[in-house]
């Protein structure tokens, strides 16, 4: 059996290890959650980040800029935004539209991988993938710094399933408001050396822990082994 590895699963792992003392029960029960598969209701943050993603990507290979403009100020407008409001918040959404024009959406992207005596599967969806870069869109109720994404997993991953070392995260600031408010360009150039590097140490961090842990079986037999591509592989 290969390990299925996703860049939420090394992120949720991180922030069990890295949160404040006060947030480690939630970061615990969140992370049994993922790696359980266990269905919970989606948080205000990932509704308003799919909500602007579906916004950003449904129109912008159709519509030039002027066209997209006008489908965004109406969708601002029938969702009560109003006044210069508007303006404010067509700015960053055009700019990520703009930016994401012509590449192909959710694309999804692979790569078995060895360290050690483990096998592991890389997995996860690209939100735009040109040939020579990947834009993964996001958004925030308050940005506070770069470092944040410097931490994550997921441009490595991305990076070495696809081979492309240039990944962007756009981040749209909503500033603790309705609308977006800022956008805020965060770009990575990798080589595949350091991704291999950086995503060994990660994943033998994880693997440890969960070998430690009461959750190795609920990963393998639960995480792991629902996969589609463990599911061929059993059946082989």
């Amino acid at each position: 059996m290969k390990y299925l590895i996703t860049s939420s699963l090394l992120d949720c792992y991180d922030w069990l290890k890295s949160c404040p003392k006060n947030w480690q029960t939630k970061a615990y029960q969140d992370f049994c959650a993922m790696i359980r598969r266990e269905k919970t209701p989606p948080t205000e943050a990932l509704i308003r980040g799919m909500e602007f993603e579906r916004l950003v990507c449904d129109k912008c290979n159709v519509l030039d800029d002027e066209q997209y403009r006008e489908y965004a100020r109406n969708y601002f407008v029938q969702n009560g935004v109003q006044g210069y409001e508007v303006d404010l918040a067509l700015q960053p959404t055009c700019k990520v539209a703009k930016l994401c024009r012509n590449g192909q959406q959710q694309v999804a992207v692979k790569k078995n991988v060895q360290f050690g005596n483990d096998e592991y599967h890389l997995f996860g969806y690209v939100d735009v993938m040109f040939p020579d870069k990947i834009i993964d869109i996001k958004t925030t109720g308050k940005y506070t710094e770069g470092y944040n994404y410097v931490k994550r997993s997921q441009h490595y991953l991305y990076s070495l399933c696809t081979g492309i070392n240039t990944f962007q995260y756009l981040v749209a600031d909503f500033k603790e408001s309705k609308i977006p408010r800022e956008l805020h360009e965060i770009e990575f150039e990798m080589t595949q050396d350091e991704n291999l590097w950086v995503l060994e140490k990660r994943i033998s961090d994880l693997m440890n822990y969960l070998r430690t842990s009461n959750l190795f079986s609920d990963y393998c037999e639960i995480f792991t082994a629902l996969h589609d591509d463990n599911k061929r592989i059993q059946t082989c």
